[in-house]
């Protein structure tokens, strides 16, 4: 059973908050329900065995776009976190938050702002994240950039296609080679196996930075401006277990009408 904990505020408790501070938290909602969204799918998505089935190749194939999904969100909100007057607002709620949220606003700053850039010890360029984003993810490469990366992937690999009736149980897997694991020579890891389980793990830690502020952010801003709220707690009884359920890739009957 899960207890979720409602506050309920009323428009005109929002219209007395400046718009900026309103903004903020608005956009800080959008943030953290986008990436919590991804997070899950791609939990569930890598409950699926990575075999050399059609459903093993079609998870692996799904979690890699569901990756790059999650870590160009999270790059698109980081990129909004230091934009110039959204930073400077963000500042001044700083002496607010606790350590845990300052910690995290820190990590954020190492992990996604391109500012920041520099080698990690495995010689790994950092923010990764940013350069994967900024060439692949939410991006059609270029073709210095495509053809780097299809130089990266060897002959060894499944160079096929898997068609389907319905569209959405097709993989197009000579693709996903490329523009998926291809793009992880940005790593400059020469495993792409090696190369996916770091990036993953990157963008698993950002995501839980950008979660980890955010969720002490909002708050300090609701308590500058309104009244301590009343909670009610809701409960929900038919959760399933997240360590146990999987998100398949071939489904029967997934297309709308």
């Amino acid at each position: 059973m899960i207890e979720v904990y409602k506050y309920r505020i009323s428009k005109q408790q929002l219209d007395s908050i400046p718009i900026a501070d309103r903004d903020l938290i608005l956009l800080a909602g959008h943030a953290l329900n986008a990436t919590n969204a991804w997070l899950k799918l791609l939990r569930l998505s890598s409950n699926n065995p990575s075999d050399e089935t059609p459903q093993g190749i079609g998870s692996t194939y799904q979690s890699h776009m569901i990756t790059r999904s999650l870590y160009g969100h999270i790059v698109k909100a980081s990129n909004w976190l230091n934009r110039g007057s959204t930073k400077a607002l963000i500042e001044t709620y700083l002496p607010d938050l606790d350590g845990l949220a300052n910690g995290a606003y820190k990590e954020i700053r190492k992990r996604l702002d391109a500012t920041q850039v520099g080698t990690d010890a495995k010689g790994v360029i950092s923010p990764i994240l940013v350069k994967l984003r900024n060439q692949f993810g939410f991006h059609f490469p270029k073709p210095n950039a495509l053809q780097k990366a299809y130089e990266y992937i060897g002959d060894e690999e499944d160079w096929s296609l898997y068609i389907s009736e319905e569209h959405s149980n097709s993989c197009y897997w000579i693709s996903e080679l490329v523009v998926g694991l291809g793009s992880l020579s940005l790593t400059e890891i020469k495993s792409p196996q090696e190369a996916f389980s770091l990036v993953v793990q990157e963008t698993i830690k950002a995501a839980n930075a950008l979660n980890q502020f955010l969720v002490g952010l909002m708050p300090a801003v609701f308590h500058r401006y309104l009244p301590k709220p009343a909670l009610e707690v809701l409960f929900v009884v038919d959760a399933v277990d997240g360590k146990d359920f999987k998100l398949p890739f071939y489904c029967e009957g997934i297309l709308y009408d």
